[in-house]
């Protein structure tokens, strides 16, 4: 009912033009001047990379996996958004909270999708705005402030019972229900605000409240600002997610990220080094930062509960700046480590370059048994292709060739194989073979190549 007295409004000013769609000149960048039948992805190429989270474009009817594989490479992380990029008033919006659950909603809605990056800001708002082509300035017409779907506890009631008492919050009910990080059985403490919905629009609960109060000209300066560095975008709603309205109106970025875990990745992660360390020395320790984030006093409290599950593993912890200078002092102390994936990306680099050089350090991305106890592995250097020395004859190959002693070693329980190469490895060295990133006087300075034959030679050796 709201859009119905547009209708004879929008017949008035065409007949009043003379033409029918007079309004698809207002920005003529995007198709149809952006009135909802457009690709939203299109016009998001408008847009700055800088104000915009990151967007994969999944294509309908296409292969899962590779959009899956953008996903990782772009450090998007769950729960993210998934949505049409063709829609209406958040249809088929929807918070996804896993790989799994993102596969069921692609194969379900055979359509071209959008995946974002979940936002966490607290506030959003639609801002409309105008600027007329010959104008250096603009104005902004309304402010539409969204609330989301909340509840607020009373001390006594569960949540399931405040949001059937509440007036608003009852009619989306089964759409609530929906939400796994609910808890609906818990008792709301009094006064505390419950969001029932991260998704700010009309089929979520949420609601719309004039902002206009807020109007003022240094926010209408901001988005101006924002407006030129749109090409042919000159009217239209825009929404934006905020901290603070002062943040908003002054145009500051504010950055920051969550560290989230839940139990069962946790485990998940903790079984692993426990079984690694089983086919090693027997030794974990689970690195943290206890003391400051709570994120980490779980994770301590879950690894705990984990090394009492193997009980011939002697399981330590230690917080993530002191294990930073240990790996330094006395790098031998350690055996398996297991930590975030934050502490774990620095502390990995760290350990690198005990060896000398990147070049000198195989990985191993070991993922938890099946049911059938097969385990996907992928074994490879800690380095990155580097193509700038591509064909030059000059990379180090040991941490390729380590990297399958590892995959002897953890993929197919072959020891004394992976202790041959290992042990090649080290001969080639201690007889002073040197690729350039780690020779030195007195070494030998070998091609790629050079150091391959070297190491070759060494296993003939000792196979002999």
């Amino acid at each position: 009912m709201f859009y119905v007295p547009n209708i004879p409004f929008a017949l008035y000013h065409a007949l009043k033009a003379k033409n029918l769609v007079f309004y698809t000149a207002v920005n003529p960048t995007i198709e149809n001047s952006g009135i909802g039948t457009e690709s939203k992805f299109k016009t998001m190429q408008l847009i700055p990379e800088k104000y915009l989270p990151i967007t994969i474009f999944h294509k309908a009817n296409s292969d899962c996996t590779e959009t899956i594989n953008k996903i990782n490479q772009s450090n998007i992380s769950y729960p993210l958004i998934a949505k049409p990029d063709v829609g209406f008033r958040g249809l088929l919006v929807k918070k996804i909270a896993s790989e799994n659950e993102l596969k069921n909603y692609l194969e379900k809605y055979p359509i071209d999708i959008l995946i974002q990056e979940f936002l966490t800001e607290q506030n959003e708002c639609g801002i409309f705005y105008l600027r007329f082509p010959d104008n250096q300035s603009g104005k902004i017409t309304s402010i539409t402030l969204k609330e989301f779907l909340h509840v607020v506890g009373d001390g006594k009631h569960t949540l399931k019972e405040l949001v059937i008492l509440d007036k608003r919050a009852k009619n989306y009910l089964e759409i609530v229900k929906m939400n796994a990080h609910v808890s609906f059985n818990a008792i709301i403490k009094n006064g505390e605000r419950v969001q029932l919905s991260d998704i700010g629009n009309h089929s979520k609960g949420t609601q719309f409240i004039n902002g206009n109060h807020l109007i003022s000209k240094k926010l209408e300066e901001t988005i101006t600002l924002l407006n030129k560095q749109v090409n042919g975008w000159f009217y239209g709603r825009i929404d934006i997610k905020y901290n603070s309205f002062e943040e908003l109106e002054n145009g500051i970025r504010k950055g920051f990220n969550t560290l989230t875990y839940t139990t069962p990745e946790i485990h998940r992660i903790g079984k692993v080094a426990m079984d690694l360390a089983g086919k090693r020395d027997k030794r974990v320790c689970s690195i943290d930062k206890a003391n400051v984030l709570e994120t980490t006093v779980m994770w301590r409290e879950e690894m705990t509960k984990i090394g009492a599950s193997y009980p011939d593993i002697e399981l330590s912890h230690m917080y993530v700046d002191n294990a930073a200078m240990q790996l330094v002092r006395n790098p031998k102390q350690f055996d398996v480590v297991v930590t975030t994936n934050m502490f774990g990306d620095i502390l990995s680099d760290c350990a690198a370059m005990l060896t000398g050089s990147l070049g000198m350090l195989p990985s191993a991305s070991l993922g938890a048994p099946d049911s059938d106890g097969k385990q996907a592995a992928l074994y490879e250097p800690v380095h990155g292709t580097a193509p700038d020395i591509s064909g030059k004859g000059i990379a180090n190959p040991l941490a390729q060739i380590l990297s399958f002693s590892m995959l002897l070693r953890y993929s197919f329980d072959l020891f004394d194989d992976a202790e041959l190469i290992e042990k090649a490895v080290q001969n080639a060295l201690d007889k002073g073979f040197r690729t350039a990133d780690i020779t030195g006087d007195g070494k030998t300075l070998v091609s790629t190549s050079g150091m391959g034959d070297a190491v070759i030679n060494e296993l003939d050796m000792l196979a002999a």
